[in-house]
Order: C-alpha cells, then structure tokens, then sequence
C-alpha cells in the first residue's frame, strides 16, 4: 500500500509491462525492496542510525550504528534475466545429479504468503518450493496446484530429502538471478 501510494510514475519499466499503475505484488522483491530505500531516503534522508550489539559473549555491549543507504550496493536485474522475465519468467537450474529445476523470481505475493505461513524450521525449503515451478520427475506445477497448495507440498517435501549442501547450492543458483 505505501509503494502504491508513493508511486506517481515509472520513468523505466524494466520487464515489466505496466499499463495504468504499478502492481506491486507482481514485482520482483528486489524491485520492491529497492523502491521502499528511494522512499525512506526521499522522506528521512539517506543516513540510517540503529542499535546493534556486539556479537561476541563475552562482550554483548550494544552501541549505535550508522549506514549511509545510498551507499548500498546494487545489483541490477542483467538484460538476459530480464528477456526470460519479459517471456515468462521461467528460468532453469540443475542439481549436482542434473536434475532440471525450473524456477521464477519471487514477488511481492510470494512475500506476502511467506509472512503469513512462517515457519522457521522449514523456511528454506518453503521459500524454494514457492520459487521452483517444477523438477524433473517431480512434476509441473499448475495454476490450479498452486491455489490448493498440492504441488508446492510435494515441492517442499522433495527438497527436505535433499541433502543441506543440495539445498544452499539449488538457493545460489536461484539467487544468481
């Protein structure tokens, strides 16, 4: 809603096709994660203070700090992610065995579903399998799938018999895009 409110125009749509207004639960979550920094510096300014604490036991001592947000660094969609985004939005991974994994990038409405379906012992896997529209042998998923949540259940309990460096890897390789 405060991306919605905020937005007055899109001077560059990227991959997306806008036609009226911004649909912010179809961007992608760095999109929106970016457009809610512009709107904190555009309100606030770009320096961020916050309380921390020393991570180390035996100190544990918390004490201010300070991030200027416009020095941030950025990593832009490349224009070969943004061609398969303008054409769908599928993109291929393989695991170590070359099992095919097709995927999407996640959206403000896969965040929203996160939020409310956290569960932290599982969060990996349930992020992956919202992400991932099908592995090889596993099955495709369909629209139909994921509304009754079938597909994203045998997903999810696939990748939990996967071994844990199967699954950093397969997260890499999503995140690379």
């Amino acid at each position: 809603e405060l991306l919605t409110a905020c937005t007055e125009d899109v001077v560059d749509p990227g991959p997306y096709q806008i036609e009226d207004t911004v649909d912010w639960n179809q961007a992608l979550l760095g999109d929106r994660f970016y457009a809610l920094l512009q709107t904190r510096i555009a309100s606030f300014g770009p320096k961020y203070t916050f309380r921390a604490q020393c991570r180390e036991s035996s100190c544990r001592e918390s004490f201010d700090w300070e991030i200027d947000l416009n020095d941030l660094e950025i990593q832009h969609l490349n224009e070969e992610d943004q061609d398969v985004l303008r054409a769908g939005g599928e993109f291929t991974t393989h695991l170590t065995d070359g099992t095919a994994v097709k995927f999407r990038l996640a959206t403000g409405a896969d965040e929203k579903k996160m939020a409310r379906e956290r569960t932290t012992e599982r969060a990996i896997a349930d992020m992956l399998a919202l992400r991932i529209t099908s592995i090889a042998g596993v099955g495709e998923v369909t629209e139909a799938d994921v509304k009754n949540h079938r597909a994203i259940k045998t997903i999810r309990t696939y990748l939990e018999d996967l071994e844990w460096s199967e699954l950093v890897g397969l997260l890499n390789a999503l995140d690379a895009h």
